[in-house]
């Protein structure tokens, strides 16, 4: 059986247009859903690691923090989110341009893996130091700067499957009023 996606225009007239749901399916929609779910992995993979890393014992390989102040840190961390998400992605979207900002929060996820190993060794050799916390500070800049990833790639997916439908509904519409 065929899947089909139906449209109709707003005037509610009685054709409809049969469209393959295959043909919805373009390369530059496929590259956003790529693009997407390699960063909800890598996000949800850091995500996992985070407290559990901020939990286990240094001398086992984490920081050994007690939970109300990993409950502080990634508490911090949503309100950092929150005021640069709100106050800045605009702007970066603006001067670099989505794909560049979502290739800049991409990038993100590699010292954002890397900063583990460093801070259990700086834990292991000074303790809970001031370099320690600005690491942890670090890490948590570096994945607010990764999170406009997210709106850069919704933004970009939403924007071509929108233009895509569009120029399907009225190639549609043309082609059953025009003579």
């Amino acid at each position: 059986m065929k899947k089909t996606v139906r449209f109709s225009d707003e005037c509610h007239v009685p054709h409809q247009c049969n469209t393959p749901v295959r043909s919805l399916l373009t390369r530059p929609v496929l590259w956003s859903i790529a693009n997407y779910a390699s960063l909800a992995f890598l996000e949800i993979a850091y995500r996992a690691v985070q407290p559990l890393f901020f939990s286990t014992p240094v001398s086992l390989g984490g920081l050994g923090l007690p939970p109300s102040t990993i409950g502080i840190i990634l508490g911090s961390f949503g309100v950092m989110d929150g005021i640069f998400q709100a106050l800045f992605f605009a702007k970066f979207v603006g001067w670099w341009g989505q794909k560049r900002v979502f290739q800049l929060g991409m990038s993100m996820f590699v010292p954002l893996f890397l900063l583990y190993p460093l801070m259990n060794i700086v834990a292991r050799s000074t303790g809970t130091s001031s370099t320690l916390w600005t690491l942890v500070v670090l890490q948590l800049a570096l994945s607010v700067i990764m999170d406009m990833a997210y709106g850069a790639s919704r933004l970009t997916t939403v924007l071509k499957q929108i233009s895509h439908l569009f120029s399907r509904l009225l190639l549609h519409v043309c082609y059953e009023r025009c003579p």
